[in-house]
């Protein structure tokens, strides 16, 4: 098959064979002339062109930046990165395509010494050499693969599936015991969590009883004090009942900071025996 492969519009026909002649004048193969052989499609052979040729020549004119297939082709040329662009007029080339640089052939009449066709010609022979330069390193990497190197410094001389590798979960790793141990720790958990919660049961049973009766001590000595003080007899003092009024409100506060005090206490231990 052809080395280069043009692109063009099929209104350009004319223009294209001065080219065609020429590049073929200086060795190189060219698709070009799309006559289908007997027995293939258009698409097959079109595919199979662009997948062999290590040049495309994509002519620009204003029939062909209109022109689905060639944008197709130029698609696919600039994607595996042999794309050559030719402006044949003076047109806008398609956004996708501008970023690379395209050679001017506009005013080219078929001189094959013109600066403009020489300019096309290295660029043809330098981005061939390095299509051949890849495909020969994919052969040589192909025919000849080399051997992945061990940390020692030695070759693997066979490959090996990693589905033969002897794999040891982490769970063989662990210990015989390791179940024992668990279920003596959790049980150790219960005992403690029920030994924290008679603790602080007995705990807090006398100071609920004291807040209870601090509490009821409070409303009732407070209103003592109340009667004594607006009274229909005018405001009386005594002192017993201000007295123990006074222990009450002590005692209120006091059984409410300890209960405070055992609750946070048992929640501490609580949670860290669920850490555990």
């Amino acid at each position: 098959m052809a080395e280069i492969f043009i692109s063009y519009a099929s209104e350009d026909r004319t223009r294209v064979v001065p080219l065609v002649r020429a590049l073929e004048a200086h060795g190189w193969s060219v698709f070009w002339d799309r006559q289908i052989p007997a027995g293939k499609t258009f698409d097959e052979v079109i595919e199979q062109a662009l997948a062999i040729a290590k040049c495309v020549i994509v002519l620009w004119s204003e029939k062909s930046v209109n022109s689905r297939w060639v944008r197709a082709e130029a698609t696919e040329a600039a994607e595996r990165q042999i794309l050559i662009p030719v402006l044949l007029e003076r047109v806008k080339i398609p956004l996708e395509f501008r970023r690379i640089q395209a050679a001017d052939l506009k005013s080219w009449e078929g001189e094959r010494s013109a600066p403009a066709f020489v300019r096309l010609l290295k660029d043809i022979s330098a981005l061939a050499r390095c299509q051949s330069a890849d495909d020969a390193t994919a052969y040589e990497a192909h025919k000849h693969p080399k051997k992945p190197i061990l940390s020692h410094g030695t070759r693997l001389t066979q490959t090996v599936s990693l589905t033969e590798l002897p794999i040891k979960s982490q769970a063989d790793k662990l210990p015989k015991n390791v179940e024992k141990n668990r279920s003596r720790r959790t049980r150790g958990q219960i005992t403690s969590r029920l030994k924290s919660l008679l603790l602080g049961t007995l705990i807090s049973i006398p100071i609920i009883v004291i807040f209870i009766v601090s509490l009821f001590s409070l409303f009732m000595y407070g209103a003592a004090i109340l009667a004594m003080i607006f009274g229909p007899k005018g405001p009386s003092f005594d002192p017993e009942i201000v007295a123990i009024f006074i222990v009450s409100f002590i005692g209120f506060i006091g059984s409410g900071i300890a209960g405070r005090k055992v609750e946070r206490r048992f929640l501490r231990q609580h949670e860290g025996s669920d850490e555990d």
